[in-house]
This record gives structure tokens, C-alpha cells and sequence, in this order.
């Protein structure tokens, strides 16, 4: 049974991910890292479920997307950034966890998409 902090090496003995556990589910900050040693993600559990907030970073460190989760659905806003911390896109989500409004914009700050989504008509919207 896993309690308590984890950390797990991938090659050349770098740490991959940072874990709590409680009672053998993730609880609390779970973060990754590549093998440059470069913070990627992360994300918050509670009794291995994805509640709260959710960041992943650029090689560089900077924010690349962050959003918030309720037992395991965006909640909420997903925003998503050009490296340089200008908005790319912003998609809102319902209760259910199912996107309702897209927005999306250039490098440059013009806004190139705005549109609303009937959860009701769509099957899914990739994250990417």
C-alpha cells in the first residue's frame, strides 16, 4: 500500500513525478517532470480524484495551460498560452464538464475564433 510522498526516477536516475498517496490513491500535488528536470505538469488530487487546480509549463517554465477540475472534469476556465504568456485559447466548461464557449487568438493578440458549443449537440472537444 502507497502513503505518503513518491518519488519515481525515470533514466540517469532523474525524478519523472512527485506523488502523495493516501490509502493507495494519489492526494495532493502530483507533479511531473522531463528529463531535463523541467517541471511539465501539475496537477491536484483528492482521494485519486483530479480536484483543483492543473498546470503544464513549457520546457522553458513558462505556463503553457492551466485549469481547475472537479472529480475529474475541466470546471470552469482552460486557458492556454503562446510561450510568451499572451492568451492562444480559452474554452469555458459546464458543471458537467462539457465545453460551452471557445475562444481562440494569434500570436498577436487578434481573436480568430469565438464561438458557442451546445453540450447538448457535441460528442467531445479535443483538450489538445
Amino acid at each position: 500500500m502507497m502513503e505518503g510522498d513518491a518519488i519515481f526516477y525515470g533514466p540517469n536516475e532523474i525524478i519523472q513525478t512527485l506523488a502523495t498517496y493516501k490509502t493507495n490513491q494519489l492526494h495532493g500535488l502530483f507533479s511531473n517532470y522531463d528529463n531535463k528536470k523541467n517541471l511539465i505538469r501539475t496537477v491536484t488530487y483528492q482521494n485519486g480524484i483530479m480536484e483543483g487546480p492543473s498546470k503544464t509549463f513549457y520546457p522553458s517554465g513558462k505556463l503553457l495551460e492551466e485549469a481547475t477540475y472537479k472529480a475529474n472534469k475541466i470546471q470552469g476556465s482552460q486557458v492556454q498560452y503562446y510561450e510568451d504568456g499572451s492568451v492562444m485559447r480559452k474554452v469555458i466548461y459546464n458543471e458537467d464538464g462539457k465545453p460551452v464557449h471557445v475562444q481562440s487568438f494569434s500570436p498577436k493578440g487578434q481573436q480568430t475564433e469565438d464561438k458557442a458549443i451546445d453540450p447538448a449537440a457535441q460528442k467531445t472537444l479535443q483538450n489538445s
